[in-house]
């Protein structure tokens, strides 16, 4: 998760009002920690996005120096949470590397991990994804 509850209870809280509002505090960024850290392993990251996936994909995968991005738009059928199914696009260091139209999320994942495997056989070079 993005974020925590700044302050949470240690006991169940009970429903005493209309509304309730709670404080909110950045966790640590796994992602961009690793990637910092990063001398010869491969990092994917993954982008769940509502707008604006190819820019966002892009400025993920630079700021956490990331090899490959993996992002959506979880806000188009069948893509997302919740779901059997996923479309996503996935990025390198050059831009835009493959799209995938809907697919059950175990074939996006088979793809992804013969994209990866690919790449690291050949050194980070461009891999045939079927």
């Amino acid at each position: 998760a993005d974020y925590r509850p700044a302050a949470p209870s240690v006991r169940k809280m009970k429903k005493t009002a209309d509304t309730l509002t709670l404080v909110l505090e950045k966790n640590p960024d796994i992602l961009e920690t690793i990637g910092k850290k990063k001398t010869t392993q491969f990092i994917v990251g993954f982008a769940a996005e509502t707008d604006d996936l190819d820019r966002y994909a892009m400025e993920k995968l630079r700021k956490k120096n990331c090899d490959l991005v993996v992002a959506n738009d979880v806000t188009l059928p069948g893509a997302g949470f919740g779901q059997d199914t996923n479309i996503v696009k996935i990025f390198d260091q050059n831009g835009l590397l493959l799209s995938l139209e809907q697919l059950p999320k175990h074939e996006v994942a088979r793809r992804l991990l013969h994209l990866v495997a690919e790449r690291l056989q050949t050194g980070g070079g461009d891999a045939d994804v079927r």
